[in-house]
């Protein structure tokens, strides 16, 4: 019998500190997408004839990667850092090495936001397979669907421009691209204004 009272207090503290960290760690991701959220709105600053400085979106890009690590399901994060990874490409990257860099590690992350957004809607094949009608209405109602779509979207559309394009068409991007369109105008048609 103090066997099992035993184990049931330890259970319980376990619980109460797993809920405890899961707490911890959302407040520490709500202050990282704060922090990317004050560099990105400073990413013109420095900048010389279209051409961003480095520093501030590459504090934006850090904290929404410190925010993406903390909340393994969030979902604002992954299209702030998709945005802010396309931004660093186009605009501030000092050189077409650091430029591709970015671009490549955009649709990494590309990759893993649709992964999270599928799986926010408890079915990881939607996204790829269902219907765009069908996607959207499982989406409806969360607002940061489009943005994944749009951004997952434009990132992969940068880097397939530098692409070679047997590789992109091997990747199935085009298709990509006009689904995830599909989607975005179904899930918020004034979205990006359209």
């Amino acid at each position: 019998m103090h066997g099992r009272v035993r184990l049931e207090a330890a259970v319980a503290l376990v619980l109460a500190l797993a809920a405890g960290m899961a707490v911890a760690s959302r407040a520490r991701a709500e202050s990282w997408l704060a922090q990317g959220d004050a560099a990105y709105a400073r990413r013109g600053e420095g900048q010389q004839d279209g051409h961003a400085a480095p520093a501030p979106i590459a504090a934006a890009v850090a904290a929404y990667e410190a925010a993406w690590v903390e909340e393994p399901t969030g979902l604002e994060v992954a299209w702030k850092l998709l945005r802010a990874l396309f931004f660093q490409a186009e605009y501030a990257a000092p050189d077409e090495e650091a430029r591709q860099a970015a671009l490549t590690r955009a649709v990494e992350r590309a990759r893993q936001a649709e992964a999270r957004l599928a799986a926010s809607i408890g079915n990881d094949l939607l996204l790829g397979q269902g219907e765009p009608d069908e996607v959207a209405a499982a989406l409806r109602g969360n607002p940061h669907a489009a943005p994944i779509c749009f951004w997952s979207a434009v990132v992969v559309a940068s880097w397939a421009r530098e692409a070679n394009p047997m590789q992109a068409l091997r990747k199935g991007v085009a298709e990509r691209l006009r689904r995830h369109a599909e989607l975005v105008i179904a899930l918020d048609p004034s979205y990006e204004a359209g």
